[in-house]
């Protein structure tokens, strides 16, 4: 057990103890686990090493998460929504690194950023490419009536593109 004359630090204070102040806090720290002034938290001041929220970093990882859904929706948002994901994922990574812990959502939100960024890219660089091609082939599919006149039209898209391409 303990030895003589020690006091058992989970015992609550004797009597005679005098009233101490709770320690200042940083603004905006409730003393709730993870409330802590800087951003991220500060984790549980009573458990030192605990795990601390990283809502920077999850922050960003929905922004990359609905930068993708936006690039099939509305390219532009998608594209923003890439961007924002990036800087943010980069900016959680930076701040986590430099009180020694990892951002695992921050990384993910990189990924998905440059993920839309570089779809988004190709998209641009396609249609910059292909833009006659596809034009020719919308005028043709608004025009055409039947059946035939629609398989003409894949048809002389397909040539087009063969001859861009072949």
């Amino acid at each position: 057990m303990s030895e003589p004359g020690e006091r058992d630090p989970y015992a609550p204070p004797p009597d005679d103890a005098p009233e101490t102040p709770d320690p200042p806090r940083p603004r905006g720290d409730s003393g709730l686990p993870g409330s802590g002034g800087t951003y991220g938290g500060s984790g549980d001041p009573r458990h030192p090493g605990t795990a601390q929220p990283d809502h920077q970093g999850t922050r960003a990882l929905l922004a990359g998460m609905a930068s993708l859904l936006f690039l099939l929706w509305f390219p532009p948002l998608g594209l923003l929504f890439g961007v924002f994901a990036l800087v943010a994922g980069v900016r959680a990574v930076r701040a986590r690194r430099a009180r020694g812990l990892s951002s695992p959502s921050g990384v993910g939100a990189i990924v998905f950023g440059s993920t839309t960024m570089l779809l988004a890219l190709l998209g641009v660089v396609v249609v910059s490419v292909l833009y006659r091609e596809f034009s020719a082939y919308a005028e043709c599919m608004a025009g055409a009536n039947t059946e035939k006149a629609k398989q003409i039209c894949q048809d002389r898209l397909i040539d087009a593109l063969e001859r861009r391409f072949g």
